[in-house]
């Protein structure tokens, strides 16, 4: 007999959660003169939510759920294997947090660098690349969002003297 793993049962809830958030769009309220309704990208993202939902789903009920592997090592091991994923929502608190001051643009770039440093190799070559990566991305996406989309993004103390 086969046990409901883990995976089974995320990708299940994440199928009701897109459920529960396709009946909320019925309830958006329209918005007058818009050439595209105001529903149209929320069901469009969970349509997404629902294919990659549905991937998961199936490829979790190929897996054979065997016995459970027995985890080695306490508290400091576990977190030791998981730092990674301790340093990235400690350094996206820290954007969070320098947001009002930094802005978008200089705190989004130094969170990508600082992100990416965190996680990649510690050579000089990679901290380049890095850094070009971040430059190159947060100013696309300012670009895109200022220009393309008129929305202004937040400037920070920094960049409102300018």
């Amino acid at each position: 007999m086969r046990r409901i793993n883990t995976d089974t049962l995320i990708a299940i809830v994440l199928i009701l959660v897109g459920i529960t958030f396709f009946i909320d769009t019925f309830y958006i309220r329209e918005t007058p003169l818009a050439i595209v309704k105001s529903r149209t990208w929320p069901r469009i993202v969970l349509c997404l939510l629902f294919i990659f939902a549905g991937v998961y789903l199936f490829q979790s009920l190929k897996k054979i759920s065997g016995t459970r592997p027995r985890r080695q090592g306490g508290f400091k091991q576990r977190v030791l294997a998981n730092r990674n994923v301790f340093w990235c929502f400690g350094l996206f608190a820290l954007f969070l947090l320098s947001l009002p001051w930094l802005g978008m643009l200089i705190g989004g770039g130094l969170f990508v660098f600082a992100t990416l440093t965190a996680m990649g190799r510690n050579e000089p070559r990679s901290h380049l690349i890095n850094g070009l990566v971040a430059v190159l991305s947060m100013g696309l996406m300012w670009g895109l969002f200022t220009f393309g989309l008129n929305v202004m993004l937040p400037q920070g103390e920094i960049l409102r003297v300018f």
